[in-house]
């Protein structure tokens, strides 16, 4: 076998197992997850984006194409920034708190948990699962700041639908 060959079948091989991997992976987030979203190596939405719209209170309205970025909230920009670019040197799957922007405008507080993968034509692309959070109001802040992480929280499923 040349070289070339084996290069090929190596890269087929990796790819086969990166999409078993992604496949998995996307099941446990589906089963999990508020919401999900796969996006492309530019960080914009690569699947239909149902799930985020709906999760967002947007309607069936198609978010192909659209960038994740636009509905973080501007506050927590840096941080979804710095979750991407640390996902590019390890493939493990790492949460962190960020709040995003409903079709109201209104914050959502998620835990967002990220993954990469390398699709068959050997693009970096990724997960995110999304599982929105409400803090207790007791121990919200009125100035609407974030509650430390220590704060006690709990999921919060039944405002949004789950597809």
């Amino acid at each position: 076998i040349d070289a070339a060959s084996f290069r090929e079948t190596l890269a087929t091989a990796e790819s086969q197992m990166s999409d078993m991997w992604r496949n998995a992976f996307a099941a446990l987030q589906d089963a999990t997850c508020s919401a999900t979203v796969q996006l492309d190596g530019d960080v914009c939405i690569a699947d239909d984006g149902m799930k985020l719209a709906g999760f967002l209170l947007m309607g069936e309205r198609p978010l192909l194409g659209h960038r994740f970025a636009s509905y973080v909230d501007a506050a927590d920009l840096d941080t979804f920034e710095h979750l991407i670019e640390a996902q590019t040197e390890s493939f493990q799957s790492l949460p962190c708190s960020i709040n995003l922007r409903d079709s109201s405008g209104s914050k959502v507080p998620v835990q967002i948990f990220h993954t990469q993968f390398i699709d068959i034509k050997q693009r970096i692309q990724h997960l995110v699962g999304l599982v929105e959070i409400e803090t207790d109001p007791a121990i919200a802040e009125e100035d609407d700041e974030r509650v430390s992480a220590s704060a006690k929280v709990q999921v919060r499923r039944s405002r949004r639908p789950k597809h």
